[in-house]
């Protein structure tokens, strides 16, 4: 236990203010002192750039992909349009 540099009355380690006259401990040093958090995992970079190039890359892809499926989707339907034309075309001759 300390006394407090204001008024003398005891304080406890690990106050934050003295009960009687609530001078802050910690301006004067006697307030126990917490060890700071120590983190373990590696800090993740990241850049506003990055994540917007990775953004716009995957915009590509989906696009680049749903017209490949279209394209594929009309590829039979644009089949029989042209043998229908033909066939219409050699009927009526």
């Amino acid at each position: 236990m300390s006394d407090c540099p204001k008024c003398g009355n005891k304080v406890a380690e690990g106050d934050l203010y003295c009960s009687v006259c609530g001078i802050k401990l910690e301006q004067v040093g006697l307030a126990e002192e917490k060890a700071p958090v120590v983190s373990t995992e590696e800090p993740r970079v990241k850049t506003e750039r990055g994540d917007k190039v990775r953004r716009v890359a995957d915009w590509a892809i989906m696009l680049a992909a749903a017209g490949a499926a279209s394209a594929l989707a009309a590829l039979p339907l644009f089949v029989i349009g042209l043998y229908d034309s033909y066939d219409l075309a050699r009927q009526r001759n």
